[in-house]
């Protein structure tokens, strides 16, 4: 800087904070009449500064100077923001840099020109995510800084479904149910009865989204079953899925019928298998169908005498299961023949002859 003045001018001197310059920043002209800042800063040459002139009779003072030093932006900083957002929530994101003059702001998003002043103001939705980074700059100075913020925009989850990897879940059979959903999901987990899954026989996909129960038991494996999703903002679950065991027929048996009758009485035959679904069962005569249901009736003649086999099957587990029973039938004696020799010979005589 240099003091400018007329007049009959004997010397030149400076005052920088009403004291002499000193510092090895600081050079005079040979003439004391220009002052050089080397390298200025901005606090430390401020000022004001005074140069004066004299002669042997007067002297004078300028006006005090303050030095007005541009400077920065110095770091830009992004403030008071979150990272993560749901969809339709106000965004306000707002950057800061000292600077002199005040430092021109352009706000990016994943590139892009969004705004150009220190805040910037959004509703969220999903194409907002990204990475916002704001451009603080000095025309002055020629300098520029920026801060970077990556911003993640979370929808609400949809409900899950569990879907099946087959219809008919079979007892000693291998079965696997998957976690049905869409959205921003981070993790997937399951819950049978409440708890978590445990045990050698429930195996879990490595994202946790299929689970697979190894050899499906009746009693232990129908659940419920429940499966939830979650990212960092919201957490969904399922409706309860209970699984429906198919198993059986277990062991068929005949119940509730003798081995011998007369002719003309009734034989009632019927078969029993727990089974899911109900068994279906079949009678065979001696190997010939007779019925197909449990239970079988006939008014007992002698060519009805032979062995009965109840077949219990499930289509859907592929078991059969079978009982027979050997049923005898006896007829009436024979007027004509000795009555002594018949009731030898059948047991029916003698009740008979008593009627």
């Amino acid at each position: 800087m240099t003091c400018n003045a007329m007049g009959q001018i004997h010397a030149y001197r400076w005052f920088i904070n009403g004291l002499a310059p000193v510092g090895s920043r600081i050079q005079l002209s040979p003439d004391k009449r220009i002052l050089t800042l080397r390298r200025l800063t901005r606090r430390e040459n401020k000022g004001p500064y005074v140069c004066e002139i004299e002669n042997p009779l007067f002297r004078n003072r300028s006006d005090p100077f303050p030095l007005n030093v541009t400077y920065g932006p110095d770091i830009a900083t992004i403030v008071r923001s979150a990272g993560v957002y749901p969809t339709g929530v106000n965004i306000t994101l707002s950057c800061v840099a000292d600077s002199n003059p005040p430092a021109q702001f352009t706000w990016l998003q994943n590139g892009q020109s969004v705004s150009n002043s220190a805040i910037f103001s959004v509703i969220s939705s999903l194409n907002h995510a990204g990475t916002y980074t704001c451009i603080a700059s000095n025309s002055f100075t020629g300098l520029t800084h920026t801060a970077t913020k990556n911003i993640i925009i979370y929808a609400p989850l949809s409900k899950p479904t569990i879907i099946t990897s087959n219809n008919t879940a079979v007892e000693t059979k291998d079965f696997s149910m998957t976690c049905n959903a869409t959205g921003q999901i981070h993790a997937y987990r399951w819950f049978i009865n409440g708890l978590a899954p445990g045990g050698n026989r429930i195996q879990l996909s490595p994202d946790k989204r299929t689970l697979t129960i190894r050899s499906l038991r009746r009693m232990e494996n129908k659940g419920p079953y429940v499966c939830e999703i979650e990212n960092l903002l919201f957490r969904e679950r399922s409706n309860p899925f209970t699984l429906n065991v198919t198993y059986g027929p277990d062991n068929a048996t005949i119940v509730h019928s003798a081995n011998e009758y007369p002719t003309g009485a009734n034989i009632t035959l019927s078969c029993v298998a727990d089974s899911n679904p109900a068994a279906q069962f079949t009678w065979l005569h001696n190997g010939q169908p007779v019925s197909n249901s449990a239970t079988f009736s006939i008014i007992a003649s002698l060519s009805d005498a032979g062995t009965y086999t109840c077949t219990a099957s499930n289509s859907f587990t592929g078991l059969t299961r079978t009982a027979t029973k050997n049923i005898i039938i006896y007829g009436e004696y024979l007027d004509w023949a000795p009555n002594f020799v018949w009731g030898s010979l059948f047991p029916w005589h003698d009740r008979n002859r008593q009627k």
